[in-house]
C-alpha cells in the first residue's frame, strides 16, 4: 500500500517564496510515451489494408457488417441471404463503423482488431505499473506488443483481438482493486471497469467473455483463501448494477430485435485455425516469441513453492496473472479457438514486463553468482534456439501457404536470433559489477527495440502469402471484344471474400469457354465452395445481368453491371 503524502509536505519553507512550476506542454512532458505509441501504432496499422481477406471466417466476418449497413438491420447478421449464426455482434457493429467511416476495403474491417491489440499492451501496463514507473510500463508495452500470438491475431478480421483486450482490462482491474487503492474514489473507479470490462467483452465476443473473467478470480480466491478482491468489486452496488442490467438488457435486446440471435449466442462459433494437437502445440510454442524463457522464468519465480506458501504469499499478483493465462488458456484449447488463446497474452506480457523490470534493478553479481536476468536470459536461449530449427519447417507443415512466405519468416528469426545474441551480450558483459546499471540499461532499451523490430518481417508474411493466393482484387479485364454486350471482369479473391457473400443466389461455375478451365459446374454451397478453394482449383463466381446484390459491390463492379455487363469473379490470377 502506497504512502499518501499531504500537500504541506511540498510547501515552500517559511521565509522563502514558492517555487513556480515548470510551464511544459504535453506534448514535451509526454514525448517519449507519444513517439512509443507511434511506434506501436505504425507497427500495429501498417499493412493491414495491404492484402486481401486470409481465410473464408474473414470474409464472414467482413461482409456481415457490410449487410448490415446496406439493409439498415444492425440485429440480423446475414452471410448474403442467410442467418448468421454468431455472437460477435459488438465485433460486427464496431466494424460497421469503420466501413461507413473509411469505406469498403480490408483496412475497415482489420482495424478495430489492431488497436484492440494496442489495447491488450495498455491492459497489461495497467496490471504491472501502479506506481507509474516509467520503465516497467514501457518494458511490459514492449513486451506484450511483440509477442507473435498477440499479433497474428491482432490482425485479422475477428473479434478475438477484442475479446482479449476487454478480458485483459479487466484483469488489470480486478489486480488494482486487489493492490488497495489509496482513495476510494480510485477503489470505485477500478470497480466500475471490473464490471464494464466483461461485460463489453460479452458484447463483443460471446458469454464467455463476461463469465471467464468473474470464473477466473472465483477460482483464484478460492485456491488462495483470499476473497477480499472479490468482496469489493461485489460490495459497490452501482457496479454490479451495471453487469447485470447491462448483461440482461442486451439479451433482451436480442430477444426483441431477433429471437434466433438468442440461439446465435449459445452457438459454439466457427474456429479460425483447427483444433489439432500438433498446430496447437505449435501456436502455444511460438507465441511467446520472442520472450518464452523470460515467461517461464517469471512464471516459476511467481508459483507458490507449498501449501503454506500459497497461503501466505499466494495472493501476489504475479501467482493471480499465471492462474488467469491457465485458466484462459485452458478454456480455449478444451474449445478448440486457438486464436482465443489471445486472452492470455495481457498476463502473459504483465508476468514477463515486471518480473524483467525486478531483475534489471537487482543488485550485480558478485564473485561465482549468477543475477535472476542472467538466468531468464540463459534460459530464452535454450528454449529460443530449438524452437527457431523447428518452427519452421513445423509452420510450413501446418500452413501450407506459408510457403510462400520464407522472404519474411527468414527475416524474422534472423531478428530473433538477433535478439537472443544482444541479450546475452549485455547480460555477460554485466558479470562486471561497474559496468551492471550501464549494461543492464541497454538490455531493456536495445532488446525491446529489437523485439518490436521483429514485427516488421512477421507483417510480411500476411502481405506474401496474401500475394501468392492472389487475395488482393485486382481488377482485370479478362476479354472484351467489341460489338459485345457484356464484358468479363475478374477480381482476383483467393478464397471466398466480402465479394463471395454479397449476392442474393450463388453458382459457382468453371467456364468453359476460358482456357485451362474445366467445365465442371457446381450449385453453390459452403462445402462446394470451400473445398474448391482449398484444393486450389480454378473457380469463377458469375453475377448474371439482372443479379441484385444484397450488400455494395465495388464501384468498377457496379460500373459493368450497370452497362448491362457479366461480371465474372475468380480465384485465381493465373
Amino acid at each position: 500500500m502506497q504512502k499518501r503524502v499531504s500537500a504541506k509536505q511540498y510547501s515552500s519553507p517559511a521565509g522563502m517564496a514558492p517555487r513556480p512550476a515548470p510551464q511544459t506542454s504535453f506534448l514535451s512532458r509526454n514525448r517519449k510515451v507519444l513517439l512509443f505509441l507511434a511506434f506501436l501504432l505504425y507497427l500495429y496499422l501498417r499493412g493491414i489494408g495491404d492484402h486481401g481477406l486470409l481465410d473464408p471466417l474473414e470474409g464472414v466476418n467482413a461482409s456481415i457488417p457490410l449487410t448490415m449497413l446496406a439493409r439498415g438491420d444492425y440485429f440480423s447478421p446475414r452471410v448474403g441471404d442467410f442467418l448468421c449464426a454468431g455472437k460477435a455482434l459488438g465485433a460486427w457493429w464496431l466494424s460497421a463503423i469503420s466501413i461507413s467511416l473509411f469505406g469498403w476495403w480490408e483496412f475497415a474491417v482489420r482495424l478495430w482488431p489492431a488497436l484492440a491489440g494496442l489495447g491488450v499492451a495498455l491492459a497489461a501496463v495497467l496490471a504491472v505499473a501502479p506506481g507509474g514507473k516509467a520503465r516497467r510500463a514501457w518494458l511490459t508495452a514492449s513486451v506484450s506488443a511483440s509477442m507473435a500470438l498477440g499479433f497474428v491475431v491482432s490482425q485479422l478480421a475477428s473479434s478475438h483481438a477484442l475479446y482479449a483486450c476487454c478480458t485483459g482490462l479487466a484483469m488489470a482491474a480486478f489486480i488494482r482493486v486487489g493492490q488497495q487503492p489509496p482513495t476510494q474514489r480510485e477503489e470505485r473507479r477500478w470497480v466500475l471497469l471490473a464490471h464494464a470490462a466483461p461485460l463489453a467483452a460479452l458484447v463483443v465476443h460471446g458469454p464467455e467473455g463476461i463469465l471467464l473473467p468473474w470464473l477466473a478470480l472465483l477460482f483464484f480466491s478460492g485456491l488462495t483463501r483470499r476473497f477480499g478482491t472479490l468482496r469489493t468489486c461485489l460490495a459497490w452496488w452501482p457496479a454490479v448494477a451495471l453487469s447485470l442490467l447491462g448483461a440482461v438488457g442486451y439479451l433482451l435486446l436480442l430477444g426483441l430485435k431477433n429471437p434466433m440471435l438468442l440461439r446465435f449466442v449459445l452457438y459454439e462459433s466457427p474456429k479460425f485455425l483447427a483444433p489439432d494437437g500438433r498446430l496447437a502445440l505449435l501456436f502455444i510454442l511460438t507465441g511467446t516469441v520472442p520472450w518464452p524463457g523470460f515467461l517461464l522464468r517469471a512464471a516459476w519465480e511467481a508459483m507458490p513453492r507449498d501449501r503454506a506458501a500459497l497461503q501466505e504469499y499466494g495472493a501476489s499478483p504475479e501467482f493471480f496473472m499465471v492462474v488467469w493465462a491457465l485458466f484462459f488458456g485452458v478454456f480455449a484449447l478444451l474449445m478448440g479457438d486457438l486464436l482465443a488463446l489471445g486472452a492470455c497474452v495481457p498476463a502473459l506480457a504483465a508476468l514477463t514486463g515486471g518480473a524483467l523490470d525486478t531483475w534489471l534493478e537487482a543488485q550485480p553479481p558478485s564473485g561465482a553468482e549468477v543475477s535472476p536476468i542472467q538466468i531468464a536470459v540463459a534460459v530464452n536461449i535454450l528454449v529460443l534456439v530449438p524452437l527457431l530449427l523447428a518452427v519452421i519447417p513445423l509452420a510450413l507443415g501446418a500452413f501450407p501457404l506459408l510457403r510462400s512466405a520464407l522472404l519474411s519468416l527468414v527475416p524474422w528469426g534472423i531478428f530473433v536470433a538477433v535478439f537472443l545474441f544482444a541479450t546475452w551480450y549485455y547480460a555477460r558483459s554485466g558479470r562486471d559489477p561497474d559496468a551492471w546499471p550501464r549494461q543492464m540499461t541497454k538490455l531493456a532499451r536495445n532488446g525491446a527495440a529489437i523485439a518490436l523490430l521483429c514485427l516488421m518481417p512477421l507483417a510480411g508474411v500476411f502481405d506474401l502469402a496474401a500475394d501468392q493466393g492472389g487475395l488482393r482484387d485486382v481488377g482485370l479485364a479478362l476479354r472484351g471484344a467489341v460489338g459485345r454486350e457484356d464484358t468479363v471482369m475478374q477480381y482476383a479473391v483467393n478464397r471466398p471474400s466480402l465479394y463471395f457473400y454479397t449476392l442474393h443466389s450463388y453458382t459457382l461455375v468453371n467456364a468453359p469457354q476460358l482456357p485451362g478451365v474445366a467445365s465442371k459446374r457446381f450449385v453453390w454451397d459452403d462445402t462446394a465452395l470451400h473445398n474448391a478453394w482449398d484444393r486450389r482449383e480454378r473457380a469463377f463466381l458469375l453475377i448474371p445481368q439482372n443479379q441484385q446484390p444484397l450488400s455494395p459491390l465495388p464501384q468498377d463492379v457496379y460500373n459493368v453491371m450497370e452497362a448491362n455487363g457479366l461480371v465474372l469473379l475468380s480465384n485465381r490470377l493465373n
